[in-house]
């Protein structure tokens, strides 16, 4: 068991889990989940906890990309060139790293 599979297990039993402003997890569930599924968020709280931020972060990241792109697909012949370039600039790697 890590913390991956408890925050699995949970959301499978119901449990809604988010990440509060302090750092902490809130969790809400139709009805009381089953004592081992709690036993296990409770020994990894930290790690899924973290796992909570990724998440955030993830979806912050992807919603970002989604309105640059739809951005950068709207017509507008005054910006083209520049888009051109940011579009070179974004899908290149990092030195050193190829791109997939």
């Amino acid at each position: 068991m890590n913390a991956s599979e408890a925050l699995a297990r949970a959301e499978a039993a119901g449990v809604r889990l988010r990440l509060r402003p302090d750092g902490g997890v809130r969790m809400d569930a139709a009805e009381p989940p089953p004592a081992d599924v709690l036993a296990d968020l409770r020994r990894w709280r930290k790690d899924v906890a973290h796992l909570l931020a990724l998440r955030c972060l993830i979806a912050f990241y992807e919603r970002a990309q989604a309105d640059a792109l739809a951005a950068l697909a709207a017509p507008d012949s005054d910006l083209a060139a520049e888009r051109v370039v940011m579009a070179q600039h974004y899908s290149a790697a990092p030195p050193g790293e190829s791109v997939r």
